[in-house]
């Protein structure tokens, strides 16, 4: 998985390199793609009350993801606007991705013989507030050929889970929640309109899910904490 997304990465920069673009461009779109992690700090599934809540173990996961943002440096389609110079440190970008959230097979309620799993999915729609900072300038690229950045902003995780009770399902249900997103990274111009940008990023979200197990209500509101780190290539424009 991990040699795959490597060469996707690679085809999408030789695309991007043979496009026509300026040197100093304010916006970008940019794909990526990576691994992650969800630690999930809550017991998640309660059961009509006839068990306790049982700890969840979710399953690391590859996701991909596509941003879309500017930075307010006067250049391309900003040419010509009165922003203050010191704003070219400042920015934003939407960043959308999609992954599994799998919580493994376990013992429900510590009971020997009686498991529980789910399978589940997250797509996440960030908008982030950015700084960055530029190192290496060169006549291709002024502000700098390595350009570190950290965002933070408010997102929305569009998220669904079917879990698994001993061996039955107890139905697909979704939860759109709002969540705190912090990303840093450090974006690399390989060539004066093409970069490559290597990122961390963290979510926090509490979604819900109720449940009808067979007349028994069933409930699943894990604590999200998750984790991913992905390389992408953009084109500047």
């Amino acid at each position: 998985m991990k040699k795959s997304g490597a060469v996707a990465v690679m085809v999408l920069l030789a695309a991007l390199s043979v496009l026509p673009g300026s040197a100093e461009s304010d916006v970008y779109i940019e794909g990526y793609m990576g691994g992650g992690t969800v630690h999930d700090t809550s017991t998640p599934i309660g059961i009509g009350g006839a068990f306790p809540d049982t700890p969840g173990k979710i399953n690391s996961f590859f996701t991909g993801g596509v941003k879309l943002g500017t930075w307010f440096d006067r250049t391309g389609f900003m040419a010509g606007s009165n922003w203050p110079e010191w704003t070219k440190y400042l920015g934003f970008y939407f960043d959308f991705n999609y992954h599994n959230i799998d919580f493994d097979t376990q013992t429900l309620g510590g009971i020997p013989g009686v498991d529980w799993s789910s399978r589940g999915r997250a797509a996440t729609l960030a908008f982030m507030f950015a700084a960055r900072y530029g190192f290496m300038p060169d006549s291709a690229v002024p502000f700098g050929r390595v350009q570190p950045y950290l965002a933070v902003g408010p997102a929305v995780v569009f998220s669904w889970q079917e879990p698994t009770i001993v061996g039955l399902s107890a139905g697909n249900k979704s939860s759109t929640d709002l969540a705190l997103a912090v990303e840093a990274g450090i974006r690399f111009m390989a060539l004066k309109n093409v970069s490559l940008d290597l990122s961390f990023k963290y979510r926090w979200v509490e979604p819900k899910y109720d449940y009808d197990f067979g007349g028994i209500p069933v409930t699943l509101d894990p604590t999200y904490h998750i984790f991913i780190g992905a390389l992408g290539a953009a084109y500047h424009f």
